[in-house]
């Protein structure tokens, strides 16, 4: 790789270890803060809504974000940040339509008396917070994509502290619930953090205006599959939260969570390697070639495999003092709860890394495909194993799912090297929708 390239592809990497340490770090210490200092339906309620967040996330980011990752590496600077600032202005026509719905939902809610007020509440500043989050995610991989490292770790930075203070403050409980307070947090960290990012990304290069409909048509045409997947991906991997809140209680939601609190740095390490490969990945396949770039991810999961296993091993270790010393929760199950995320979390990892292979070369439409077999393997597991294993079967499930699209990916990359060698890098590059 030129030498350029590769520093930049270093120092984004090193930028991406931080910043997942950062953000894990935070996401442990409001798991813990709303765990000792709140109720089990707080902490429940908390978990239903980081869950619909990261929905919004996952599906703004197959949507607009991910088809952008692989257009934008191979565009020429001046169109690619026209590109970038036209659905930038584009999308932000929806805000103040979206933030009003937000309002109007809570206030009909609680008018009316279909929601109770707590409930109205967490879902309207819930939607408010949706909406932040989505601006902040465009930011972040907009930063991503012009490898802007420092400002992203600043940009995170920001989120991380509101996010931090707004929890304490839910802890205490004044005025409100501690869902709600956690609501407000993270629509305030969100809406700071990315007001920072948009400042000081228009200031260094600016968000131009042009009209956005043809770039919408084209990233239409590759993201009708990508939110396919996501969606389903979403059903499948956190559906466990909602089918353990309605065939058994709040109770077995907080359990399971507190448990996946345990392993949750690992997890997020993995969901940021994963956010900076896509366009990375598409980089190294036009620089080096195929194999090449699998060994590279072979690489990085090794790498990353190492260090997620020695933290693993420690949190086995120490799991007896963290849950009942640190948590101040007592889990009847906690042995097999926490043994079932570990290997979830490390099949999560192969998968998240290779994934990007068959990402980058378009097969979407396949990979819609693939995780819809797998999430309707694991719903039916976990729906129907829980008169034999209880909230287990919700973790069965999941490790069951992820071993199955971790096979087929594989297969798909065995397939892709095989048309490679026949037809080359450019017919196996077509999407196949």
């Amino acid at each position: 790789m030129p030498l350029t390239l590769r520093n930049g592809v270093v120092r984004l990497f090193s930028a991406a270890v931080v910043d997942q340490i950062l953000l894990s770090g935070a996401s442990f210490l409001v798991g813990l803060i709303l765990v000792r200092f709140t109720t089990d339906t707080d902490y429940a309620l908390f978990v239903i809504l980081q869950s619909s967040l990261l929905l919004v996330t996952t599906v703004h980011s197959a949507a607009v974000c991910g088809p952008l990752a692989i257009l934008a590496p191979k565009t020429a600077p001046e169109p690619k940040l026209t590109m970038i600032g036209a659905i930038w202005h584009s999308q932000n026509r929806l805000r103040w339509p979206t933030l009003l719905l937000g309002a109007a939902v809570a206030a009909i809610g609680a008018l009316t008396g279909v929601l109770q007020q707590q409930t109205a509440l967490v879902l309207g500043i819930g939607i408010i917070a949706g909406w932040w989050t989505v601006e902040r995610n465009y930011v972040r991989n907009t930063l991503i994509i012009y490898k802007r490292a420092r400002l992203l770790l600043v940009v995170d930075g920001v989120f991380v502290g509101v996010l931090l203070i707004g929890t304490l403050w839910a802890a205490l409980g004044i005025g409100a619930s501690a869902a709600v307070w956690v609501t407000v947090a993270f629509a305030a960290a969100s809406y700071v953090s990315n007001l920072v990012g948009d400042r000081a990304f228009g200031k260094a290069i600016g968000w131009p205006r042009s009209p956005a409909g043809p770039l919408w048509r084209e990233l239409r045409s590759r993201s009708v599959w990508a939110v396919t997947g996501a969606f389903i991906y979403w059903l499948f991997n956190r559906s466990y939260v909602y089918i353990l809140a309605t065939r058994l209680d709040l109770k077995a939601v907080a359990e399971v969570n507190v448990v996946r609190l345990l392993v949750m740095p690992a997890i997020l390490l993995t969901l940021g390697l994963q956010s900076v490969l896509t366009p990375v990945t598409s980089a190294w396949i036009a620089e080096v070639g195929f194999d090449r770039m699998l060994r590279r991810l072979a690489g990085i999961v090794a790498i990353v495999g190492v260090l997620e296993s020695a933290y693993f091993a420690g949190v086995w270790l120490c799991r007896g003092w963290i849950t009942t010393t640190v948590l101040h929760k007592h889990i009847v199950q906690l042995d097999l709860y926490l043994l079932l995320w570990i290997v979830c979390s490390i099949v999560t990892l192969f998968r998240e890394v290779l994934v990007t292979a068959v990402y980058a070369f378009g097969r979407l439409r396949w990979l819609a495909g693939q995780i819809g077999v797998c999430a309707a393997i694991a719903l039916c597991v976990a729906w129907f194993g829980i008169p034999w294993w209880g909230a287990a079967a919700t973790l069965i499930a999941l490790v069951i799912g992820e071993i199955t699209n971790l096979a087929g990916i594989i297969y798909a990359i065995r397939k892709m090297q095989t048309e490679i060698r026949l037809n080359g890098a450019a017919a196996c590059s077509q999407v196949k929708a």
